[in-house]
């Protein structure tokens, strides 16, 4: 009983000073408890509880329509079960709330909720629908249906819960959006005014297939997905990765080449994890350089977040607040990279990751319980890396689709997409499933995956909401829009008007310099940057988490937009808006010029109009007319936000 007081006063201080994991900390349980009769609080106590079941009077609930529920625990040594509902901690997500034992969504879509006792953890989901609708009231149009191929898995999966939910999803997008936000997610990049205008003229049925083979073809594709990666492994010459440039630089390029050359990414998972040398001679040992403390338990907590989606830094000092893992879990996973250590050598910065072999006799490694078996003599990470890229390895492929979904869609399939533990339950198992096996029949190509998604109807749903998802955002019913990230900010803003920021190392030495048309994108180093960049959320390469990227708009963005020396000064210097106010082509021509770069369609009649009466009656010359258009365009949602 005492022993088991202790347990209960720790594990309530862990979780209260536990900032790695906010969102763990924070248990709405807004119930009060029943009162519960003395012997059965203690048989509680008293005995192991083998499992929990959540159970609810019915699976799929209706918006504002609380449901009752009832958590029952399950003891070993024949002890009947019990309800533990008033004494439980429930986790609801964000929009269920819970009172008096009673669930409510407050929006349709996907919910989840998470029961504990004795650390002991269930979570289960429910999807929630729109009220009924009066009779009277008219239903939702259906979607717009402007392409000719049939439905992919993909939309069948997503129409399942859509269905469930009577959530009737957006039509789809119109081609000059579904090319901006192509060429966006594929690149970072916007298409030119005379490729905008191809597509849009074009009435080839197969044009959007087309377009996504060409793009994902494109070395820019390669430079966009390398950014990506350099992002998640923390590419970065100062702190916290202090790889230093030499490092960083080989480290970005064999990520570059590698992905140039269609190196499979469990083949490069497997060079990064199996790695040992120099870090300057053999680029893949960054992997455990870019670790700030060199041990073993930063070693397994890299590993586990970046290949498997799994966060273990909790563990090394504490139990997980949601898992049954423990800090011996934590120690028994360590233990697989603990022969590892660095050196230095005589060469600046250099350091050397070398190993010895623990033993000749076969040793057993446990993987949160599951045990792995290294062969006597033989390097352990060999026999993770052998579970780890096994196709049936429940992390592996989980997390390379998922960080690709939160890519383009915003978020992930599971979310948090890089949070993949046994009790969090993913919005969409099936499709889930279907997009591993994508990835691992073609090979683990990264490529594969983004093409499978681009061709998605679900991919093509227009940011135009209808009256049943307006405030739906777990069910990819539509798209949802995204700010653009500051690297294409940067480079679209630059490449547009030809001018361009110079970048800034602050790593003293070796001095660094680029070529002044240098895109954002291609910047192999976390700590280069400029103002613009750092202004518009840049991420610091700080951590592998996919929020240290925030794409949030600022008030202090908008007004560096609107009224920045460096935005007129693009202005000012732009030799692209000089050449098109000499063009000897009529001012609706020019206009339409400038929304196909900004935003890849034509103008409407209505701001054509308005356009071209600037031009002619206020604008001075029609070069400053075609300035402030410009600077008007750019200071739009369409074009700072992904639509």
């Amino acid at each position: 009983m005492l022993k088991e007081a202790f347990r209960g006063i720790f594990f309530g201080i862990s979780i209260a000073a536990l900032a790695a994991h906010p969102e763990a900390c924070l248990y709405a349980q807004k119930h009060k408890p029943n009162e519960i009769p003395k012997e059965r609080e203690k048989s509680i106590k008293e005995s192991n509880i083998l499992r929990l079941d959540i159970e609810q009077e019915q699976n799929l609930l209706t918006i504002g329509v609380p449901v009752k529920i009832k958590i029952t625990a399950h003891f070993k040594d024949g002890i009947p079960p019990q309800d533990i509902t008033s004494i439980a901690k429930i986790k609801p997500s964000a929009d269920l709330e819970i009172e008096n034992g009673a669930i409510t969504a407050k929006k349709a879509g996907f919910h989840t909720l998470s029961a504990s006792h004795e650390r002991v953890f269930k979570s289960a989901a429910f999807f929630a629908k729109n009220k009924a609708s009066p009779a009277s009231e008219k239903k939702p149009k259906k979607g717009k249906k402007t392409i000719y191929r049939p439905p992919s898995k993909i939309d069948a999966f997503i129409n399942e819960n859509l269905k469930t939910c009577e959530v009737e999803p957006s039509e789809i997008c119109s081609d000059g959006e579904f090319l901006r936000r192509l060429y966006l997610d594929a690149t970072g990049l916007l298409p030119d005014a005379k490729t905008a205008e191809d597509f849009l003229k074009s009435q080839d049925k197969n044009k959007r297939e087309k377009a996504v083979e060409k793009i994902l073809d494109s070395p820019e594709f390669l430079d966009m997905l390398s950014m990506r990666l350099s992002d998640v492994l923390r590419i970065k010459s100062e702190f916290p990765s202090n790889l230093w440039p030499n490092a960083a630089q080989a480290y970005y390029t064999w990520i570059r080449d590698s992905l140039e050359s269609g190196i499979p990414y469990d083949i490069l998972a497997k060079e990064m994890l199996l790695s040992s040398g120099s870090n300057f001679k053999n680029p893949p040992v960054n992997f455990y350089r870019a670790v700030n403390e060199k041990n073993a338990e930063n070693f397994a907590e890299a590993a586990a977040l970046v290949f498997m989606g799994v966060r273990t830094n909790c563990v090394k000092c504490h139990p997980h607040p949601e898992e049954s893992w423990t800090e011996e879990d934590g120690r028994k996973f360590a233990a697989i990279f603990k022969h590892l250590s660095f050196k230095k050598s005589k060469e600046w910065k250099e350091e050397i990751l070398t190993f010895e072999i623990p033993s000749r006799d076969p040793q057993e490694f446990y993987i949160f319980g599951e045990k792995i078996t290294s062969e006597g003599g033989k390097d352990p990470r060999e026999a993770f890396v052998k579970w780890l890229t096994d196709e049936k390895n429940p992390y592996f492929a989980k997390i390379a689709v998922n960080r690709i979904w939160h890519w383009i869609f915003g978020a992930g399939i599971s979310r948090p997409a890089d949070d993949l533990r046994p009790n969090k339950i993913s919005s969409n198992p099936k499709l889930e499933k279907y997009l591993e096996d994508v990835f691992v029949n073609s090979g683990c190509n990264l490529k594969a995956v983004f093409k499978e998604i681009f061709l998605s109807d679900a991919y093509s749903r227009s940011s135009r909401t209808n009256s049943s998802n307006a405030n739906e955002d777990t069910l990819f019913s539509r798209h949802i829009p995204t700010r653009l990230d500051a690297e294409s900010l940067n480079d679209i803003i630059s490449g547009i008007f030809g001018v361009y920021q110079p970048f800034k190392s602050i790593t003293p030495e070796p001095y660094a310099f680029w070529p002044e048309d240098f895109r954002a994108i291609q910047l192999h180093d976390g700590s280069v940057s400029n103002p613009f960049l750092t202004l518009f959320g840049k991420p610091g390469r700080n951590s592998s988490h996919l929020n240290d990227r925030s794409n949030k708009l600022s008030m202090q963005q908008m007004l560096h937009l609107l009224g920045s020396s460096n935005i007129n000064s693009k202005l000012d210097k732009s030799q692209f808006l000089k050449d098109l106010a000499k063009q000897p082509v009529p001012p609706n021509q020019k206009i339409t010029t400038l929304y196909l770069t900004f935003l890849t369609r034509h103008p409407t009649s209505k701001e054509l109009d308005a356009a071209k009466k600037y031009l002619e009656e206020k604008a001075k010359t029609t070069y400053e007319g075609l300035k402030d258009i410009s600077w008007a365009l750019i200071n739009t949602k369409e074009f700072l936000f992904k639509l």
